[in-house]
């Protein structure tokens, strides 16, 4: 295993580094992405169980995909259903076709060394916790008596239950962005069902893959995925009706499309991750604007308790997202340390 890990690094990392060399051309991005494409057919190639895994989660996702533009022909007439349905299809095919593509992380998250995978990510770090919150270039790699234990590492043979639960999010997400990107217009208590639906599954994938101890990279990187596009949907639908202010609204996205752009630039450009762990900060951060987004969402009956508390819990949830990057990067300067 240590042989197939070590080439799987060097094939990511020669893909960037040519990307790199040839200035990102649309050349070098036809090669990249081709290469990238071969490697994860090769990865399910070889496990014909997880690709069954695969195409059944597919089936699933599609099924839901019909039983939604069903329900919008019903309550919403055919006109609305064609101006949401090019997005909306766009995005429930890429969501698995990002999933084919990163078939090679679904690996337990069990050991401390970081490897490198198959697809187009970089080092993993994989921790007792199954967060996966450190990584590193392959050249800080212990060598000592714990790179053994590294290899312990296994491919699971199934996407998971606890993956399915973030897809379903990732579903409820195109579903926003298909009706943005068509210019419908979003009724609060539209968006707050589907809202209520993320953070329902955002609850089980966790809680499912800590009781199967099928916590993997692979899911990490699904969720958040899925909670960045279901959180940039509902604060684009909140600017949409009103609710709220563009430069509140521009603050909350922020903390989703720093850390995006910092990894992008520094897999790109630098052929190497940073590290976006969980921090006691970024958690709490997250839970305020979770919370502060349902305030928002919240029926008319609730309008007395939501403005009594709207103020205080603005404060906080600012107050978190100021904080919370700049522990996250005294942790970065930890774990480089």
């Amino acid at each position: 295993m240590q042989s197939t890990f070590e080439s799987e690094n060097a094939f990511v990392v020669d893909l960037l580094t040519t990307l790199r060399h040839e200035k990102f051309s649309l050349k070098a991005w036809g090669r990249f992405l081709a290469r990238s494409w071969w490697m994860s057919w090769q990865t399910a190639q070889a496990h014909p169980t997880l690709k069954r895994s695969w195409a059944r989660v597919t089936m699933l996702i599609g099924s839901l995909a019909i039983a939604i533009i069903a329900a919008s022909v019903f309550f919403e007439g055919w006109a609305s259903t064609l101006r949401l349905l090019p997005a909306f299809l766009f995005c429930a095919a890429w969501q698995q076709s990002d999933l084919f593509w990163h078939l090679g992380l679904n690996r337990q998250n069990r050991i401390t060394p970081p490897v490198l995978l198959s697809g187009s990510e970089a080092s993993v770090a994989l921790t007792d916790d199954g967060q996966g919150d450190t990584s590193l270039p392959l050249s800080r790699i212990d060598s000592g008596p714990n790179r053994e234990q590294g290899q312990q590492a296994i491919l699971l043979p199934t996407v998971g239950i606890a993956s399915t639960f973030t897809w379903l999010r990732g579903l409820a997400a195109c579903y926003l962005i298909g009706r943005l990107v068509g210019g419908l217009a979003t009724a609060n208590g539209l968006a707050l069902l589907v809202f209520l639906v993320g953070i329902i599954t955002d609850i089980l994938d966790g809680q499912v893959a800590r009781h199967t101890h099928t916590c993997s990279k692979l899911g990490q990187i699904a969720d958040g995925e899925a909670d960045f596009c279901l959180y940039l949907s509902i604060t684009l639908i909140l600017i949409q009706n009103g609710v709220l202010p563009l430069w509140l609204g521009l603050v909350m996205l922020l903390r989703f499309c720093i850390p995006l752009l910092a990894a992008l630039g520094s897999y790109f450009l630098l052929a190497r991750p940073v590290r976006f762990g969980s921090t006691f900060w970024g958690k709490y951060a997250g839970l305020a604007q979770c919370l502060y987004l349902l305030l928002l969402l919240a029926p008319p009956q609730l309008a007395f308790f939501a403005r009594l508390i709207n103020l205080p819990l603005l404060i906080i949830t600012l107050a978190l997202l100021i904080i919370a990057p700049g522990a996250q990067i005294v942790a970065n300067v930890q774990a480089e340390h």
